[in-house]
């Protein structure tokens, strides 16, 4: 079964297992069987799986945002949610931040900020670009993919049943 990381603007990453026979086969009997338990199951189990991407992000924004001002610490430890999604074809797990800043363009290298916080003076400023969707969050979403996969089969042998 294939896997794909893709990272979607700097707010989200990705990571979909598609293609496989068993995904369709398992998504087609929960909903034959109309089983809403199993499927809060395989939800509950990719959802804590995906708990180390989460720990990943923030490790990465306090080491490639800029420190002075706060900004690191702030992206930090700001809200970052996972979103599970199950579909005939796919599961999929999305990790996404949550911030007042633009997550995106910082993630592209862009940062606009006031200077020295006088709001009627904006400058941008070049930063270390992929913070959010670099290598160790690639990584980190292909050793995703087993716990996936485990889970899935999981909740396959249940329907089974």
């Amino acid at each position: 079964m294939p896997s794909n990381v893709n990272a979607s603007g700097g707010d989200g990453l990705e990571l979909v297992v598609t293609g496989g026979e068993r995904v369709a086969e398992v998504a087609a009997r929960l909903k034959a069987a109309g089983n809403g338990g199993l499927r809060r199951q395989l939800a509950r189990e990719m959802r804590v799986g995906a708990r180390p991407l989460v720990a990943v992000a923030r490790a990465e924004a306090r080491d490639s945002l800029p420190r002075r001002g706060g900004l690191a610490e702030t992206v930090a430890g700001g809200r970052f949610a996972i979103s599970v999604r199950t579909t005939a074809a796919a599961a999929a797990v999305s990790v996404v931040g949550k911030s007042r800043f633009d997550l995106r363009a910082m993630n592209r290298g862009r940062l606009r900020h006031p200077v020295y916080g006088d709001r009627s003076r904006w400058v941008s400023q070049s930063i270390t670009p992929h913070w959010f969707d670099g290598p160790p969050m690639q990584e980190a979403a292909q050793r995703l993919r087993p716990v996936l996969l485990k889970a899935i089969d999981d909740v396959a042998r249940e329907v089974e049943r």
